[in-house]
């Protein structure tokens, strides 16, 4: 017995899975940061690291909107998938299929380090996740010494455009804000693409003006690009769908 996913629901695995299928990007990488790359048979068309390994895999669909068909012919032993990007509706159907799916749900930076240890449970990996969580835990720990007592720094990050939506306090990225330099008011300043490049005027002049943001913050990946605006996967229909799963208190194993 592996425990309780982020649902609640136990799992049992009798040996180390050996087909892997993975519907979250940031899973995609762990899994190959731990050396599971011949166990990974399936992934997201999202999943784009590590760039090498992920090419040779089998590109399920997305997070909302995996071919479900697809991945029970892969006939996977697990499958992980997380609260807020795949569907709670998907998860129940490999589940009726008799698929084992772990579900998982880190809220802040610990919990995403907690959760390197718990895929290493998962996939017989303990030894690397250990040493991986390890280095990250330590990591964590100089930035709380380097920032205490610093000041906290405003900040703007727009995660959509038509019409620029942002991040509220429960949310992940605002709790990495929290761990560094940003405080308890948001993150820092980071890189604007050559894809986001020709919106940066417009998102600053909105950020100093409506908000009074002395940072700016872009997201590397593809949601803020002006050809994907009202695509599925909009942020705001990303909303609707994470209100399907059951809230569990934190803390609650």
């Amino acid at each position: 017995m592996i425990g309780k996913d982020a649902t609640g629901r136990e799992l049992a695995l009798g040996r180390a899975p050996q087909r892997i299928v993975s519907l979250i990007p940031s899973v995609t990488e762990t899994l190959f940061a731990l050396g599971l790359d011949e166990a990974i048979v399936g992934v997201t068309v999202y999943c784009v690291e590590p760039r090498a390994g992920v090419a040779r895999k089998t590109k399920v669909g997305g997070e909302k909107n995996p071919k479900l068909e697809l991945i029970r012919e892969l006939a996977p032993d697990l499958v992980i998938a997380n609260v807020e990007e795949n569907l709670k509706t998907h998860v129940d159907r490999l589940r009726e299929w008799g698929i084992p799916v772990w579900v998982t749900y880190p809220r802040t930076v610990a919990e995403g380090i907690g959760m390197v240890r718990e895929l290493g449970e998962l996939t017989a990996t303990r030894s690397r996740a250990a040493a991986i969580a390890d280095e990250l835990e330590a990591l964590l720990a100089e930035v709380h010494a380097r920032t205490a007592g610093s000041p906290p720094v405003p900040v703007f990050y727009p995660i959509w455009r038509a019409p620029y939506m942002t991040i509220n306090a429960d949310t992940y990225v605002h709790r990495v804000g929290r761990t560094g330099r940003a405080g308890r008011r948001g993150i820092a300043y980071t890189f604007v693409n050559e894809t986001q490049r020709k919106d940066f005027e417009d998102i600053r002049r909105l950020a100093k003006v409506s908000f009074r943001r002395e940072r700016l913050t872009l997201p590397a990946g593809p949601a803020h690009s002006p050809a994907n605006a009202g695509s599925p996967t909009a942020p705001g229909r990303r909303m609707a769908h994470t209100r399907r799963w059951p809230r569990r208190p934190r803390g609650q194993s």
